[in-house]
């Protein structure tokens, strides 16, 4: 069966982020992150402005992120996509990462929330997928979803059923994007 785009943002997507979830992690078996590295200024005393680097190779809370991802590592690769693979400008470059959806990571989806940032802290902060944005989801290699984690935005490739069925769960899907 072929599947269609549809997209849900903002006030519906934070209402029905546990359908999704639900969605995803019973039908997909691949889970694709997004690489994110940033850098923060900081305003202080004795030095005026300070620059810190963060999701880096050499940062030790990414070494970690990437210790426990390791065994269901599958593949990495470099493009100019994101989100629900649409082009990026002046010639950007992403950094995405695929891992087998084990029941581990299943669980660390579970434990938050779908619209987290790479970094720590904070209310929307990522407790297991720091470094990493923007969770999009596969099943035989078929992209099934994909969340634009800071607005929050999701993008479902949804056959008819599976259509009705969150329907049917009052999930309202929008109708301004065009593609």
């Amino acid at each position: 069966m072929k599947r269609k785009k549809y997209i849900i943002s903002f006030a519906q997507a934070w209402k029905a982020e546990k359908l999704f979830k639900n969605l995803f992690l019973k039908h997909a078996d691949m889970l694709r992150l997004t690489r994110s590295e940033w850098i923060e200024y900081k305003i202080g005393f004795p030095r005026l402005i300070t620059k810190q680097h963060y999701g880096h190779d050499a940062d030790p809370h990414f070494q970690d992120s990437m210790k426990a991802f390791k065994p269901y590592f599958l593949r990495k690769i470099r493009n100019n996509m994101r989100f629900n693979d649409i082009p990026q400008p002046n010639n950007q470059q992403f950094t995405h990462y695929f891992f087998r959806l084990s029941q581990k990571i299943k669980d660390m989806v579970n434990d938050e929330s779908l619209y987290f940032y790479p970094g720590t802290g904070g209310p929307n902060y990522s407790k297991h997928f720091y470094g990493f944005e923007d969770p999009t989801f596969y099943k035989s290699e078929q992209m099934i979803g994909s969340v634009i984690g800071h607005e929050p935005i999701v993008t479902l490739f949804l056959i008819d059923s599976e259509k009705k069925q969150l329907g049917k769960q009052g999930v309202k899907f929008d109708t301004f994007w065009k593609d």
